[in-house]
Formats: structure tokens, C-alpha cells, sequence
């Protein structure tokens, strides 16, 4: 049921008028485009609408937003980026897009976020990033590093923000 708003989007196939309203975060872009692609819809590619909105959505998201996007699979952000090919407005968004796909990239160039995991990652014995804490859970955690965790943790939820009626 939760990704109920996704799949009725997919086969409504109004893209332009409410994709913005129904796509906030990324799990619902991923659910969309894994609804779309899997045949149930009455479709399996993303075609040329639905492809412009994703990518406008990969371009515009905060590096937050897109950070969060990145937990998951099935499809995995990674996934959806290489169906769409977002055209990077940024050399810093290239970079994250690289990061996001496990390539070699300028950490420089790096959200502050994803430079402090990966130093972090290298080091572990500063305070824990402000990351999605499943990013963390793959690395040796102390329990004050569970304890910093467990302080922000819920606060890594994203508010849907209402529109108004």
C-alpha cells in the first residue's frame, strides 16, 4: 500500500500534472520507476515523459535528498540514474553521480556529507557523519557511535510538505 501513490501514477500516466505532487523523496522515485518497469502497468520502459520527469527530479533534488535516495535497491539510485542518463548541471553533481555509481570521483567535489562518511569509513574514530545511518551499519560501531546514531536517527525522515488544497 505505501507504494500505492507510485503505481497509480505509472498507470494513470499523468506525469506532467502530478508527478511533482506524488514523487518527494527518493524510495518513491525508485518505487515509480520499479512499478513502471515491471510490466504491471501496462508498460516496461520508462518512455520519453516519465524519463524527463525522473531526470528532472535527479537534477533539482537537494545532494540530501539524492545521499538518502542512494539506500536501497531494486532498483537501486544507481539504476535509475543509468535508465534515465541525467545530464549533470554541476561539476559537484557529476561527482556525486560518480560516487552514487562506485566510480573513482574528485571527493573534493564531494557534499560535505559524503566526505565526512568517507573519512569516517578510512578512520572511524571521529563522530558519526550526519548520514542515512544504514550507511553506517556496514562499518565496526562502537556503541557511542550507536549512541550518536541513535540521537539523529529519526530525524533522517523526510517531512513530506503538504500543497494545500
Amino acid at each position: 500500500m505505501k507504494d500505492m501513490p507510485a503505481v497509480l501514477l505509472a498507470v494513470l500516466a499523468l506525469f506532467r500534472t502530478v508527478f511533482g505532487r506524488v514523487v518527494g523523496t527518493g524510495k518513491m522515485l525508485r518505487s515509480f520507476v520499479q512499478a513502471l518497469r515491471s510490466g504491471r502497468t501496462g508498460r516496461k520502459s520508462l518512455g520519453s515523459a516519465p524519463r524527463a520527469r525522473v531526470q528532472a527530479w535527479l537534477n533539482g533534488a537537494s545532494d540530501r535528498a539524492l545521499l538518502h535516495a542512494a539506500v536501497g535497491n531494486d532498483p537501486s539510485l544507481a539504476d535509475v540514474i543509468r535508465m534515465v542518463h541525467p545530464k549533470p548541471e554541476s561539476p559537484e553533481r557529476e561527482a556525486l553521480f560518480a560516487w552514487i555509481f562506485g566510480r573513482p570521483c574528485e571527493v573534493a567535489r564531494l557534499p560535505r556529507a559524503e566526505q565526512d562518511w568517507l573519512s569516517f569509513k578510512a578512520i572511524g574514530v571521529s563522530a558519526v557523519p550526519d548520514v542515512p545511518f544504514r550507511m553506517c551499519t556496514q562499518l565496526e560501531l562502537s556503541t557511542d557511535h550507536w549512541a550518536q546514531i541513535g540521537t539523529y536517527g529519526p530525524a533522517e525522515i523526510p517531512l513530506r510538505v503538504s500543497h494545500g488544497r
